[in-house]
């Protein structure tokens, strides 16, 4: 019986250290650092299972930013369409490198289409920078596919921002990338069926 357990514990142990680590998103609380620099979005996920059932399901999505100082944050996508995310990240230049799956605790890149999401921008200390809002949608079914589509520069998430964030809100804010309406990426995980 306690072989049963152990097994258990281990199995769970390594499905536990291969997930995707999503960058933690700061309450609306937060107070400002001066050394500090924070970036900004909706980032919204749309859900459809053929398969599975509802609330059974282990995929996420996320947006991979990496820095030229080492910094690489994971924005994840939530459910809830009308939260803001928020990361705070320490000054130098980001880049959107690419969109990210998980299945089963599993990571899967696929590329952005839109070469403006590739822009590098600069950020500094004491501002917060509006990436812009994102939607995507994570399909289960016989292929598992996640899609995105930016729905670019929205100027009531920075009045949102502005008015939820009670400390953050009163930093400049800057939108350093230049969005297109309308972006359109695709990764098929043709590996898994179910």
């Amino acid at each position: 019986m306690s072989r049963i357990w152990l097994s258990l514990a281990l199995a769970i142990a390594c499905l536990l250290s291969a997930c995707v680590a999503f960058t933690k998103q700061l309450p609306t609380d937060t107070p400002s650092d001066a050394g500090t620099a924070y970036l900004f979005g909706r980032f919204t996920v749309t859900r459809r299972s053929i398969l599975v059932p509802h609330g059974a399901d282990l995929f996420g999505l996320g947006l991979d930013i990496d820095s030229d100082n080492g910094t690489e944050v994971l924005l994840e996508f939530l459910d809830d369409k009308s939260l803001i995310g928020v990361v705070a990240v320490p000054p130098g230049t980001y880049q959107i490198k690419q969109m990210v799956m998980s299945s089963g605790g599993q990571p899967h890149q696929f590329a952005m289409a839109n070469p403006d999401i590739k822009t590098s921008f600069r950020v500094e200390a004491a501002k917060a920078y509006y990436i812009g809002d994102y939607q995507g949608t994570i399909r289960r079914g016989a292929m598992d596919r996640a899609y995105l589509n930016t729905i670019g520069s929205n100027p009531q998430t920075i009045a949102d921002f502005k008015t939820r964030f009670t400390e953050l809100g009163k930093l400049p804010v800057l939108t350093p990338l230049p969005l297109s309406p309308l972006v359109e990426g695709k990764y098929t995980d043709s590996g898994s069926s179910q």
